[in-house]
């Protein structure tokens, strides 16, 4: 898997460099956070993970 990610890596075009930033200017810095969902993800399997072990724990004692 980690040799086919690398390998789809090294078929990216370089930068070409110049042009303007997608966010600045009149709006400032990004309002967005850029960080590929890897939040929402972290966060899903975290309610998920709390519900299994409510869920053990209710099985459990009784």
């Amino acid at each position: 898997m980690m040799i086919a990610c690398s390998t789809a890596m090294w078929s990216q075009l370089p930068d070409p460099g110049g042009g303007e930033l997608p966010c600045g200017g009149e709006f400032g810095p990004c309002p967005i956070p850029l960080d590929g969902g890897l939040t929402l993800l972290l966060a899903s399997g975290l309610a998920l993970g709390g519900a299994k072990m409510l869920k053990d724990r209710e099985k459990n004692s009784n």
